[in-house]
């Protein structure tokens, strides 16, 4: 979408030519949000790694990358229901990110997502926003554009994708980095407030839905974890920085509650938080100045769905 992410087609983040027939595999289709979308070129980005781990390992596969910027757990319903029709995937792996992910399923949100003319990007304030309200305000300059807008609550400013060249921008000033994960920081309260129940009890409902849409295809639900989770140091200076007690935060508990809830439901989790929390001790997993993975955070997620991806696949041979 930026002049920087190459490979962009139809507005998705792959490096598939559109409109030519799919190479012979195992169809994988990801859906998500910018995490799956990646702020790198789609050859870097994991489901692409995914595919390319399976297929050095003699299991022939496909990635099938869907994910939008800004797109939230009610999209990802709308997205897998029209791809999974379309492509006839092997497997969905749905990607969840454990930050604006649980905002976004509150009963009183709803995120829009609007592909088309970009006109009004350029003057966001004609909708009563500022410029950090949305995503991507500076993408599809070129090709569609992916619009936010909630109708409920006013969102924290987030990151545009501007990966360039292999270096990744500054998007937030630390200022607006700390404000974007205050708002974060309150998933992992202990006890959550009635806010995020509510707004779990609508994520997981969401993601029960989804098995209706996939049938008898393999689902995988991906839990992607906040930087607040995984990296101590990072959240120490945050709560000094907001004065926030951490005894009043559990940063593992929101993993564990919609894993058993889903779990309940015959529907496979994979939560990234303990493998991201252990790594994170050792190598940087995010980008400084922004909320999304690095290239080792995409490596690193691609070791593990894979790992989980090719069990499955072996189970049901």
């Amino acid at each position: 979408m930026a002049d920087g992410v190459a490979g962009t087609r139809g507005g998705f983040n792959t490096s598939l030519t559109p409109g030519e027939a799919l190479p012979s595999g195992k169809r994988l289709l990801f859906v998500g949000d910018s995490f799956t979308y990646g702020t790198y070129p789609a050859a870097r980005v994991f489901p692409e790694r995914v595919a390319d781990r399976l297929t050095g390992s003699g299991v022939p596969a496909i990635a099938l990358s869907r994910g939008l910027p800004a797109a939230g757990p009610s999209n990802y319903l709308r997205v897998a229901e029209f791809f999974t029709e379309q492509l006839d995937p092997d497997v969905v792996v749905v990607t969840v990110y454990l930050g604006n992910d649980i905002e976004q399923s509150h009963p009183r949100q709803e995120t829009r997502l609007f592909l088309g003319a970009v006109a009004t990007v350029n003057q966001p304030h004609r909708f009563g926003l500022n410029r950090e309200d949305y995503y991507v305000y500076l993408a599809a300059r070129k090709a569609r554009a992916v619009l936010l807008y909630r109708l409920a609550e006013k969102p924290a400013p987030l990151s545009p994708l501007v990966e360039e060249q292999g270096r990744t921008s500054a998007p937030f000033s630390p200022d607006q980095l700390f404000r974007a994960y205050r708002r974060e920081i309150r998933n992992f309260e202990s006890p959550s407030s009635r806010f995020i129940q509510e707004a779990l009890g609508g994520l997981v409902a969401r993601l029960i839905g989804l098995r209706g849409i996939v049938g008898d295809r393999t689902l995988l639900i991906v839990l992607a974890p906040s930087r607040v989770q995984v990296d101590a140091q990072f959240r120490e200076e945050l709560m000094r920085h907001w004065n926030l007690d951490p005894h009043d935060y559990c940063v593992t508990c929101i993993g564990d509650s919609v894993r058993e809830d889903l779990s309940a439901s015959d529907i496979s989790v994979l939560d990234l938080t303990p493998s991201f929390m252990q790594v994170q001790k050792e190598h940087e997993l995010y980008n400084q100045m922004d909320t999304h993975w690095n290239l080792a955070g995409n490596e690193l997620s691609a070791n593990l769905i894979t790992d989980w991806v090719r069990h499955k696949l072996e189970e049901s041979k």
